[in-house]
């Protein structure tokens, strides 16, 4: 018996998006940019989960995402742990549970990991190509995260009650203001 069933699906979802990112080229055509969803489970991680959750989730989908891109593997899940830190640091002040809240954070997560990304690249003298078209790239990643990040954390949180059953493992319980955790 597994004993932290949640762990295990957010190991099955990060690969699903991963999958599904490599697989669907029609939004690379249409658009000329390969769209990103992991920022926003990183995002779901960072408002919802715990931080060694957080951590997981990071590395995996940092690994992932590196594995199929050009990037130096390990680039992006610096990106991905400075950004889910600021977001886990200060959820306890943030309306996390409203959903124009999660859209906004989505959208400047989807900015900021190709942002910090291409800062890495640059400092490691990969010497990336970069132009007036990195608008176009920076605004379609934040849209589409922006999009994605409402409909994954009601997708996960429906996932996480259905299978991991609440209350059980690694779960926040909220009592007024504080985050506790539950036994």
């Amino acid at each position: 018996m597994i004993k932290h069933k949640n762990i295990l699906i957010l190991l099955l979802v990060c690969i699903m998006i991963t999958w599904l990112q490599t697989w669907c080229q029609w939004p690379h055509r249409l658009l000329g940019v390969k769209l990103d969803i992991l920022p926003a489970l990183v995002l779901y991680c960072a408002l919802f989960r715990s931080w060694r959750e957080l951590f997981f989730v990071c590395v995996v989908a940092g690994y992932l995402y590196d594995s199929f891109s050009l990037n130096p593997l390990g680039v992006t899940i610096l990106s991905y742990l400075l950004i889910s830190y600021v977001v886990y640091r200060y959820r306890k002040v943030i309306l996390y549970k409203a959903v124009w809240v999660q859209t906004l954070l989505g959208f400047l997560v989807g900015v900021l990991v190709p942002l910090l990304t291409l800062l890495q690249l640059t400092g490691l003298e990969v010497a990336p190509m970069m132009g007036w078209s990195l608008l176009w790239v920076f605004s379609v990643l934040g849209m589409s995260t922006a999009l994605a990040s409402p409909l994954l954390v009601w997708g996960m949180q429906y996932l996480m009650r259905k299978y991991a059953g609440l209350g059980k493992g690694l779960f926040l319980k909220e009592e007024g203001n504080i985050l506790r955790r539950e036994s």
